[in-house]
């Protein structure tokens, strides 16, 4: 799995850490990038992005973390950063 880990602003040590696996070719013929978004102490989140092939899959894949990052900021109220910055460098 490829991680990426973000700080909590205001939260010391308190941390949200992203995961995407090597998407992975499906009985369908369709390509799978499962994700997981870790945030305190909520059960962890897992979705999956598909695509037709397994660049697509991991594209669609950190564009649905992304989202998935920002819902974590709303419902919890925090702002995450990735090195002091907001801008978490997933390019989407």
């Amino acid at each position: 799995m490829i991680t990426r880990i973000f700080e909590v602003q205001g939260h010391e040590g308190q941390q949200v850490s992203m995961g995407l696996t090597v998407p992975s070719v499906q009985p369908t013929g369709e390509w799978a990038c499962a994700v997981q978004i870790s945030a305190g102490n909520e059960t962890p989140q897992h979705s999956v992005a598909y695509g037709e092939d397994p660049l697509q899959a991991l594209l669609l894949g950190v564009q649905l973390a992304s989202i998935l990052l920002r819902d974590v900021e709303r419902r919890m109220g925090w702002r995450l950063l990735w090195f002091g910055s907001t801008d978490w460098g997933l390019g989407v």
